[in-house]
């Protein structure tokens, strides 16, 4: 399996279970953890900046 977006949902499953996971996503805690973290702002990012004019 190639390295795709995806595979950063795995962190808890791999974090548990590593020798498993590893052979799917090739990546390690580290780069997961890295890669969850980078998606988290960029969507918090991307919200505020869709939502910041929105009036409920």
């Amino acid at each position: 399996m190639k390295s795709n977006p995806l595979n950063m949902t795995n962190l808890t499953r791999q974090y548990y279970n590593y020798l498993t996971y590893y052979e799917t996503s090739r990546l390690s805690i580290n780069q997961l953890l890295l890669g969850t973290t980078v998606y988290l702002l960029l969507f918090f990012i991307l919200g505020y900046l869709v939502f910041r004019k929105k009036r409920f």
